[in-house]
């Protein structure tokens, strides 16, 4: 009589959660202005973190935001309501690897100069390649995306600028070992800012 062994294979699967991205908006109702207070972000069971997409609404005041402690984030979407701005500032704010910072559009009657602009004053790290976009062709004279920190870190920093949108980096950058591309380039305008001579 001929026996068969017949084996079994057992799959065993990891018994940890899957990591999956939350997107928050700031509400800021907690009234503090700190980055990793849960109250401020709509859902408000926690705060943004690496992986995670920011959505930084229309607002009716000046929003200045401060990170209280190095965060990360796989991306921002400045949404503001002119004449209103968005201020990111404090400690480090690392982008994840194939990370977007984006100023999106703001309607053509806003009848606004420079506080359309909208800022990130904090440090910036970048932990791989990352995409930064302004969607406002200088319709008013100051819709402006500007990153004042530092930025450190390598990869390809793509600058979108199919709408001609401005961005603006205004820091001494020597810790960033990658490059810069920008998609678009017109006589007169680099990434949708204004040359002179």
């Amino acid at each position: 009589m001929n026996r068969t062994t017949i084996g079994l294979v057992f799959v065993t699967l990891s018994s940890a959660p899957l990591c999956r991205a939350t997107d928050y908006v700031w509400s800021g109702a907690a009234k503090d202005g700190y980055w990793d207070t849960p109250a401020n972000w709509k859902p408000d069971a926690g705060f943004p973190r690496s992986g995670d997409n920011v959505m930084l609404p229309p607002t009716t005041a000046k929003v200045t935001i401060n990170l209280h402690g190095d965060q990360a984030v796989r991306s921002v979407t400045f949404n503001p309501q002119a004449p209103f701005s968005y201020t990111l500032t404090g400690n480090t704010l690392t982008l994840d690897d194939g990370g977007q910072i984006r100023f999106l559009q703001l309607a053509k009657d806003a009848g606004m100069d420079d506080a359309a602009r909208q800022g990130i004053s904090s440090d910036l790290k970048l932990a791989g390649n990352a995409t930064i976009g302004n969607e406002n062709r200088w319709y008013f004279g100051g819709e402006l995306l500007d990153i004042r920190g530092h930025i450190s870190g390598a990869g390809t920093i793509s600058i979108d600028s199919e709408r001609g949108g401005c961005v603006g980096f205004l820091s001494d950058n020597s810790g960033f070992t990658g490059s810069i591309q920008i998609g678009k380039e017109r006589r007169g305008v680099v990434g949708g800012c204004r040359q002179d001579g």
